[in-house]
């Protein structure tokens, strides 16, 4: 596996905050935020903290697991 360049890991990460609001609604429409860091190739804990800082209410560890069964 090739390592990325920290070039090409500040335009993903620019890329996510650009698309912002399809990054919130995709989290809040039930994905994870596992899936869209892989699916936006960053990393789930930066995606996270980008969350956080967007005021997004995080689910728990039972909320999530209840979403993933539901879909």
């Amino acid at each position: 596996m090739t390592r990325r360049t920290q070039a090409e890991i500040k335009k993903a990460q620019a890329a996510v905050i650009a698309d912002k609001e399809n990054v919130t609604r995709q989290y809040q429409s039930g994905k994870s935020a596992t899936q869209i860091a892989a699916q936006r190739g960053v990393d789930r804990s930066w995606l996270a903290l980008q969350l956080d800082l967007w005021n997004v209410p995080r689910r728990g560890r039972a909320e999530a697991a209840r979403t993933r069964r539901a879909h």
